[in-house]
């Protein structure tokens, strides 16, 4: 239980760098539109997803 609490908890870490970095890409090159931001809000979402089904 504990190591694949700690998995998890490396991935999710992974998940959310990722995200972020998405995030100022998608910022950055939209030079922060909110149109852009739901976007962006959305990828992370498909990378908790992603992260969710490598775990299980």
């Amino acid at each position: 239980m504990t190591i694949k609490l700690s998995k998890l908890l490396s991935c999710c870490i992974d998940c959310a760098e990722q995200g972020s970095r998405i995030i100022q890409q998608v910022h950055q090159s939209h030079k922060l539109k909110v149109r852009q931001k739901s976007s962006a809000d959305s990828l992370v979402t498909i990378a908790d997803t992603e992260c969710e089904k490598r775990i299980i």
